[in-house]
């Protein structure tokens, strides 16, 4: 049983708002014969004229060998019209550790986003452990959907 809060809803009026450049959402998920928790995200969105992102809260026991508890941010900070500076990050609630890092710049324009970014993943004691490394992030506008919606105006 999948619980959605659309953000204009008259059901649950208070659930989720949309106002300049913010929203927030949230998705609850329960086991269809208990009614138990077994999902729940909550989130929120965020716009200005040269900082875009998000936050978001994960509680996840669908998969019980598995279960995840962690908040993720993420943002864009634009310091000129088409370069800026991109975070990320994911830290582990449950292991109270960072489980992902990202730190870059990025080139954006009508046809593609570049990016340059360090990044570290906790990773797990079968995979050799953490993993750090500089990647080259490229996104093409006819090829993927990311930041190439005219959401912010630019």
């Amino acid at each position: 049983l999948m619980i959605r809060r659309p953000p204009r809803s008259t059901l649950f009026p208070d659930s989720s708002r949309c106002l300049a450049g913010r929203s927030r959402y949230d998705r609850t998920e329960l086991d269809n014969s208990t009614f138990a928790l077994r999902r729940e995200e909550v989130g929120a969105n965020f716009m200005l004229s040269f900082l875009q992102g998000y936050v978001r809260y994960l509680h996840d026991n669908s998969d019980p060998s598995n279960v995840l508890h962690d908040i993720e941010a993420a943002a864009n900070l634009y310091v000129a019209k088409n370069w800026g500076v991109v975070f990320y990050g994911t830290r582990d609630l449950k292991d109270d550790a960072w489980a992902r890092r990202d730190v870059g710049v990025f080139f954006q324009n009508d046809c593609a986003r570049i990016e340059v970014v360090y990044h570290y993943e906790h990773g797990f004691a079968e995979l050799g452990g953490p993993s750090h490394s500089v990647q080259l992030r490229l996104t093409l506008a006819t090829l993927g959907q990311q930041g190439y919606r005219d959401d912010d105006g630019r």
